[in-house]
């Protein structure tokens, strides 16, 4: 009889044979050819390809080709240089947070040498640099972002035309300094950016430009921002700044938003908005200037307050001939509250609390139509020998008479 484990053992067998069978002789010996089809080629990156951008760990340097470049540490200049220069086009320079530092009698922190075009500057310090920080004059068509430009004494940042600028901060060149904060040519955008405390214009700008969410304050000798023809303002705030205003602009352009306040004078009228023709002013916020907005001609003026400007012979808002003025505020000025030469539109203001007696609504030509404002009493007239007459004045009324018959373009007294 056959024992238990001799059974087992036929088992064992019935399954191994399978295995033998299919991990033959000639199955082992097909492993195809063993010479390699040729040399290894390698397998690691190199390092351009790991960092593909050019080190930049010693100042005075030149960038005299387009690609990428990044500086490694914080870097100083030297007496009678440059810290870096740039001659190529196309040309990406990461400061990667790093400062360029300038010394007593250097030049630029960067200098783009001749006309150069689609160049970015970015993240990082620039400061102490006897010249400008960023010196880009003819350069145009890039990018500058989130750069911190300090101490400088002929500018903070300049660029050409077609240029944006974003997220930057330009801080004191002091009296002494000459130059601007920053300094943009035709076709700019300036976004989310200050200037505080620069020795001339805070923030001056070409033709054609935006400027959104910026700030100009405390700029010693010149405007917060002084801007030329047909461009656009949107939130943008302006405070102690000196001559010839906050926020000075040239013809067909609109500024929304903004806020302008306590403009410096030193025997110079300093008002807080001013504009040539054809602008728009909407939603403005103007106090302790001058004149808080003062226009050329054929402009609107809407929604606007201008309160407590009291400098000089300080009115609320001014206006030159065939402009409109409508849904503003205008109270406590010094010297009036709303003003205008010939051929305005005046309704729906409220125009009260003129210090020194002076009139609410002064309109200083002919041809004019003032209807439907609140005015203080006996505060109302036109000037320089020029009667009601002269104009279309709504009816006068006195706010709690009773009236049953009011005239709704009539203007209201309290």
């Amino acid at each position: 009889m056959k024992t238990r484990r001799s059974s087992l053992n036929s088992i064992i067998l019935i399954f191994i044979a399978p295995l033998v069978y299919v991990f033959n002789a000639s199955d082992i010996l097909a492993q195809g050819r063993l010479t390699p089809p040729g040399a290894p080629s390698p397998t690691m990156k190199t390092l351009s390809q790991i960092e593909p951008r050019t080190p930049i760990s010693t100042l005075p340097y030149t960038i005299s080709s387009s690609g990428s470049y990044y500086v490694t540490a914080n870097l100083t200049g030297s007496a009678g240089n440059n810290g870096i220069i740039v001659n190529a086009d196309n040309v990406d320079l990461d400061l990667q947070g790093f400062s360029l530092i300038g010394a007593p009698s250097s030049g630029n922190g960067i200098y783009v040498n001749g006309q150069h075009l689609n160049l970015r500057i970015h993240d990082g310090t620039i400061l102490n640099w006897a010249s400008f920080g960023v010196n880009g004059t003819n350069a145009n068509y890039g990018q500058i972002d989130d750069l911190r430009v300090f101490n400088y004494t002929n500018g903070g940042i300049v660029v050409g035309n077609g240029n944006n600028i974003v997220n930057c901060i330009v801080y004191n060149n002091g009296t002494t300094g000459t130059g601007n904060g920053i300094t943009a040519g035709d076709m700019c955008e300036l976004k989310d950016s200050k200037v505080i405390a620069s020795g001339a214009t805070g923030i001056a700008m070409g033709n054609y430009g935006v400027i959104a969410d910026c700030l100009s304050v405390s700029n010693f000798y010149g405007a917060g921002f002084q801007l030329g023809d047909d461009n656009t303002v949107v939130n943008c705030t302006a405070a102690h700044n000196f001559y010839p205003g906050g926020l000075v602009v040239g013809n067909n352009c609109t500024l929304i938003g903004c806020t302008v306040s306590s403009q410096e004078q030193n025997l110079y009228i300093t008002h807080g908005i001013v504009t040539a023709n054809n602008c728009t002013i909407k939603n403005c916020t103007t106090d302790f200037n001058d004149a808080g907005i003062y226009t050329g001609d054929s402009c609107n003026v809407i929604e606007c307050t201008a309160n407590d400007n009291s400098i000089n012979a300080g009115t609320g808002i001014v206006v030159g001939n065939f402009c409109k003025v409508r849904g503003c505020v205008a109270n406590n000025n010094e010297y009036g509250g709303i003003s205008t030469i010939n051929a305005c539109y005046v309704a729906d203001n409220l125009a009260i609390g003129t210090l020194l007696a002076s009139p609410d609504i002064y309109n200083n030509g002919t041809n004019s139509v003032v209807v439907n404002n609140m005015i203080e009493t006996n505060f109302f007239f036109g000037g320089n020998g020029n009667s009601k007459t002269a104009n279309a004045y709504g009816t006068i009324e006195t706010i709690g008479t009773l009236n049953t018959d009011k005239n709704p373009q009539g203007n209201y007294t309290h």
